[in-house]
């Protein structure tokens, strides 16, 4: 994580492909209302596969951002998770597409505004 947020760079590998770190990323957060959880997570910006394949398992898509590179998008992901871990998800990795239950968290525990956590980022980025 700090080496990250240093700049240090991410695996080369997104969704399986080879494709560039420092391009765009998206962070986005679905809710899966059967399921009762929300669940974060990252993808590329060349096309939206992920996207559909999370709205084919019954998630509706609540929030997406983009963001300069994938580091930045691991980061927010990262927050995120951090700030919900205590409201552990009862789910397992076959209800997911690529098993991303590790992402996930309890509706009952609310949402965050990705925009929100972007902006702390960015102006922690800032302040050094």
């Amino acid at each position: 994580m700090v080496a990250l947020a240093g700049g240090a760079p991410p695996c080369l590998s997104c969704d399986g492909r080879r494709l560039d770190p420092n391009a765009e990323h998206r962070v986005y957060l679905f809710e899966f209302p059967h399921l009762h959880v929300y669940k974060v997570g990252i993808t590329h910006t060349a096309d939206d596969n992920r996207l559909s394949a999370h709205r084919r398992a019954g998630g509706t898509l609540m929030d997406i951002i983009t963001v300069p590179n994938r580091s930045v998008a691991f980061l927010i992901e990262r927050l995120v998770l951090d700030a919900f871990r205590t409201y552990p998800a009862e789910v397992t990795a076959s209800l997911f597409p690529q098993g991303g239950h590790t992402e996930c968290w309890s509706v009952l525990a609310g949402r965050p505004q990705l925009v929100e956590v972007y902006k702390g980022v960015a102006a922690r980025f800032a302040a050094l």
